[in-house]
């Protein structure tokens, strides 16, 4: 077979070899085989036409082209290198007289296969340009229908911003959420779509975020069509282009206002059973345990401080004989009147609470005796002077008061409840005076 045909058939060989390993293996690997067919073909016409200097040395230009358009840099590069080394290996066996003879020269024929060998090469380039764009456009096409599947059918909204913080576009639960349609959206600037007092928050969010994070998820406030509020937990993320330039903000949020409503409705729920739990329910005082509480917290600072503290006890005299004469109401009555006068007079720091019955206390953070002893003759005089109506008659109310201090002049107390057991002391000696208010010195 001749130079020539054998140059033909090596063309045609390779062009069978370039479409098997395209549909066999893969594009990228068809794109290299196919490349280096090219340049063994060229270095062979130029070795069997006379080397450097022979008619078809001319052909490596036109396979480094071909390599430049379909194959990656670095597979040009390589080429490059490879067509050198080749040429130099050539040009010292031309110079060495060691190349065989001259079987294709620049006849006619040698012509026409050259042509045809272009021709052909031209004819697999553009169809393989084709082939690639087409496969690029139904790849692109594809993961645009995946994307539009994804951005359409999620149940989150989502959001894409414009760098300038208009709305591009949102998804169907978006525009649901929203009150809105799709359409009245877009282009609508992102601050009609938050609370005038939420949205310097969000503008700083939307503007520290960079390429290389996203922001974690946060609860925001969102303005519906119609004037409502809901609430949304967003992530938030830039998209950028090749060169880093920003394209839009990207946001998914799902809607968590009934779990947010929820939540508040059991905090509500939560702090009223507290509050219930720690209040008198007669008086809307502290019951016994909740001021008992503070009374151990402020003897625990005492100890670690030394910081006073005293302990006030007050029972409403003659509750007894109120029930028993104009009933139980009257007497629930006088015990709210005297909670109401020993609010009154405290101090906005001090613990009053009820123990039970006609019995309430109050604790003292920071009296000394001189101070608290003040504190009792005002509040024993107010409430002295109180009076409440049963129908056409009037009942007056009177108490008796009595005081323990961590600053006595006796023996200090060791422990709270001895401090509250010597108020009551006092109490009782306070009684026995007939509501004379004092102390009860300890030694």
């Amino acid at each position: 077979m001749s130079a020539e045909l054998n140059l033909l058939f090596g063309i045609l060989v390779l062009e069978v070899l370039t479409w098997l390993a395209w549909r066999l293996r893969s594009l990228n690997f068809a794109t290299n085989l196919f490349c280096f067919g090219s340049w063994i073909i060229a270095i062979s016409a130029m070795v069997f036409s006379g080397g450097i200097s022979g008619s078809l040395a001319i052909a490596q230009v036109y396979v480094l082209l071909i390599t430049a358009l379909l194959a990656s840099q670095r597979t040009t590069v390589n080429t490059l290198i490879l067509t050198g080394i080749a040429n130099l290996a050539v040009f010292y066996l031309e110079t060495a007289g060691l190349l065989p003879a001259a079987s294709l020269d620049a006849s006619l024929i040698v012509h026409m296969i050259v042509s045809l060998a272009i021709i052909t090469l031209t004819a697999a380039t553009i169809i393989y340009s084709n082939q690639t764009q087409q496969h690029l456009v139904q790849h692109l096409s594809e993961n645009e229908r995946k994307f539009r599947a994804l951005f359409e059918k999620s149940t989150d909204a989502v959001f894409l911003l414009s760098p300038n913080l208009r709305v591009i576009e949102v998804n169907s639960a978006a525009a649901t959420i929203l009150g809105y349609a799709p359409e009245e959206l877009t282009g609508l600037p992102m601050k009609k779509l938050f609370p005038a007092d939420e949205w310097p928050e969000v503008r700083q969010r939307l503007q520290t975020v960079t390429a290389s994070q996203m922001l974690r998820p946060t609860r925001r406030s969102f303005v519906t069509k119609s004037g409502d509020k809901v609430i949304l937990e967003t992530n938030l993320a830039l998209v950028v282009d090749e060169r880093g330039k920003p394209m839009h903000y990207q946001s998914i949020g799902g809607d968590i206002t009934n779990t947010v409503l929820e939540e508040q409705r059991m905090r509500n729920t939560l702090a009223h059973m507290t509050l219930r739990a720690s209040t008198d329910a007669l008086t809307g005082l502290l019951n016994r345990e909740a001021v008992m509480q503070h009374a151990h917290a402020e003897w625990e600072r005492y100890a670690r401080e030394g910081v006073p503290m005293s302990i006030m006890m007050v029972d409403m005299d003659g509750l007894k004989k109120i029930n028993d004469t104009h009933g139980h109401l009257v007497g629930d009555a006088a015990l709210k009147a005297l909670a109401k006068v020993l609010e009154n007079n405290k101090r906005p720091y001090d613990w009053l609470g009820r123990l039970g019955g006609d019995e309430f206390m109050l604790v003292l953070p920071g009296a000394a005796l001189d101070d608290a002893q003040r504190i009792l003759s005002r509040m024993h005089q107010a409430a002295n002077t109180k009076t409440i109506r049963t129908g056409m008659d009037e009942v007056r109310l009177t108490t008796s008061m009595g005081i323990a201090s961590t600053e006595d002049n006796g023996t200090a107390p060791r422990a709270i409840n001895e401090l509250v057991e010597r108020a009551d002391q006092a109490l009782y000696a306070a009684k026995r005076r007939v509501n004379t208010p004092v102390a009860i010195p300890h030694e």
